[in-house]
């Protein structure tokens, strides 16, 4: 077996390009295999980590051909389909976009999910650290508050429980934590079609 991995090992020396073309391809192979697994092992093997995630639906405006559908809807539409649906039990807003946290010796962009009082309780999620929102903070003008996610709060407050009432600035305004959500809960919008 030596005498044969000697021989094969001198072939390919021989041939450079070949060599080069066997390991791109083998590397592609892996790389290729280990991102389809990983896809379908966050998309089809585990759960979601939210209560009930057979009964969720997205709403998504579609404008037509040419236009830009979007998994967006505007909050007095949400109003309307909350008094007229018979169909849904329940609904919720979430928007995503990026902000800066921190002030000017500390910023940093994070990803941020604005989303209503009920989301939470609506996806069964309850924090690991302090509360979830309240009907009074989802009001225009009302107080500034903001969960953290489990790994923002490891990383940048190093797990600290204390940091459950500090305030830190988002966006420039500043704004109280008052909870933190668990490990294993990540919001999942759609992205723009």
């Amino acid at each position: 077996m030596l005498r044969d991995l000697r021989f094969a090992l001198r072939s390919l020396a021989r041939r450079p390009g070949f060599l080069a073309t066997a390991v791109l391809t083998c590397g592609l192979g892996v790389g290729a295999s280990a991102t389809l697994f990983s896809v379908a092992d966050g998309v089809l093997l585990r759960p979601f980590a939210y209560r009930d995630p057979e009964r969720l639906a997205i709403l998504w405006h579609e404008f037509g051909q040419g236009a830009q559908n979007l998994p967006a809807v505007h909050p007095l539409d949400v109003k309307d389909y909350r008094e007229r649906s018979r169909l849904f039990e329940e609904m919720t807003i979430a928007a995503g976009r990026e902000d800066i946290l921190g002030g000017a010796t500390d910023p940093e962009a994070v990803d941020l999910g604005a989303v209503e009082a009920n989301f939470f309780p609506f996806l069964g999620v309850e924090p690991v650290l302090g509360r979830q929102f309240r009907k009074e903070e989802d009001v225009a003008g009302g107080p500034a508050v903001m969960m953290l996610s489990h790994r923002l709060w490891t990383r940048r407050f190093g797990a600290d429980p204390g940091v459950i009432g500090r305030k830190v600035e988002l966006g420039g305004v500043p704004h109280e934590i008052v909870g933190v959500l668990p490990a294993d809960f990540h919001l999942l919008l759609p992205a723009e079609a």
